[in-house]
């Protein structure tokens, strides 16, 4: 299922105030598309598009289910309306910049995003034009973006643009900047992927600065976090390579979980690895294959980002997941966690 965005999740959200009284095609499209409803989404704002195509904020819901070129055009034509409102020119301008940016168009990407920054004040347009700009080798740019993300706001959007600057110095191997980059990055939690690796970062970094007893003190609190970590770093080091919302973590699996009762409204299976690269997970599925013959490579997207998981199998639970990984996975090598199927 297609994860809306919430730059346009505020805007439905905004121009929807009545939503529940009104039968409208619109008023029950934008409604379904924010409870996920997709299908009844499609039908309601395709109706409410066919009626009253000049409407910007329907051109902007309808959008979201429309063909990607058509929405190109849409999104084009409502970010060059100057008589649209400034907070909806920004959004569509967001939405063409990821559209270009996956697209790997990361010069349009860039103007996209500028023009997104221009006519709205979310701080989350900027982190993404530094997102292209560093894509695009301008990493410049990108660093200055990010160094006025962390003075210019508090609290989440300068942990992240902390996390990134670290980074990019890590690449450098410049580890003192590089961890204090980290350092400012919050506190791990799974409301905050960015700061647990960020922990993975000052462990690198104090390795590479020679500071073996803050190593063994970092090494101790990521300990409840490390399945949290996704990709490896150039240099070796785990660490999450985008930025994860929450709801793709898990906590770590205690023990006692571990009951062995069946749950009849669940099913398990077993993730060998999460990527925010499709080459990466599309190479591990090729490494499982042979063996494994029902290895699946699942897409997903949150935040207008796309994220691939690497499974295998399906138990009814998780004793018996856990058992054939340790008989089967782990004896060729490669580690696993178990997960519900509809997580």
């Amino acid at each position: 299922m297609k994860i809306i965005s919430s730059i346009v999740m505020f805007f439905l959200l905004i121009t929807i105030p009545f939503a529940a009284a009104d039968t409208s095609d619109y008023a029950t499209g934008s409604a379904a598309l924010l409870k996920g409803d997709i299908e009844t989404a499609k039908t309601r704002l395709t109706a409410a598009y066919k009626k009253n195509s000049t409407n910007l904020f329907i051109q902007m819901a309808y959008a979201q289910i429309a063909p990607c070129s058509t929405a190109i055009v849409l999104f084009k034509k409502i970010s060059e309306t100057q008589t649209a409102p400034d907070s909806l020119r920004a959004a569509a301008y967001k939405q063409l910049g990821d559209y270009h940016n996956a697209s790997s168009d990361y010069r349009k990407a860039i103007d996209n995003y500028r023009n997104a920054s221009k006519y709205g004040n979310k701080p989350i347009y900027k982190h993404f034009w530094a997102l292209s700009a560093n894509a695009s080798g301008d990493t410049e740019s990108a660093k200055s973006l990010w160094h006025t993300l962390t003075l210019e706001y508090g609290d989440t959007i300068s942990e992240i643009a902390n996390y990134h600057l670290g980074l990019m110095f890590t690449k450098q191997k410049a580890w003192q900047e590089a961890y204090s980059c980290f350092d400012k990055a919050g506190q791990p939690s799974l409301a905050k992927p960015w700061a647990v690796a960020s922990l993975s970062g000052k462990i690198e970094c104090a390795k590479k600065l020679g500071q073996n007893e803050k190593v063994l003190l970092l090494e101790k609190q990521l300990d409840p976090w490390r399945d949290l970590l996704l990709e490896k770093t150039e240099h070796g080091t785990t660490m999450a390579s985008t930025i994860v919302p929450p709801a793709l973590v898990t906590k770590p699996v205690a023990s006692d979980t571990l009951s062995g009762k069946i749950d009849t409204a669940k099913t398990y299976t077993l993730q060998i690895g999460a990527f925010g690269s499709k080459e990466n997970a599309l190479v591990l599925e090729k490494k499982l294959k042979p063996d494994f013959p029902d290895v699946v490579t699942l897409e997903f997207s949150i935040e207008d980002r796309m994220f691939y998981r690497v499974r295998v199998g399906s138990f009814k639970n998780k004793d018996a997941a856990m058992a054939f990984g340790n008989d089967s996975l782990a004896k060729k090598g490669f580690s696993f966690r178990v997960m519900e199927k509809d997580e």
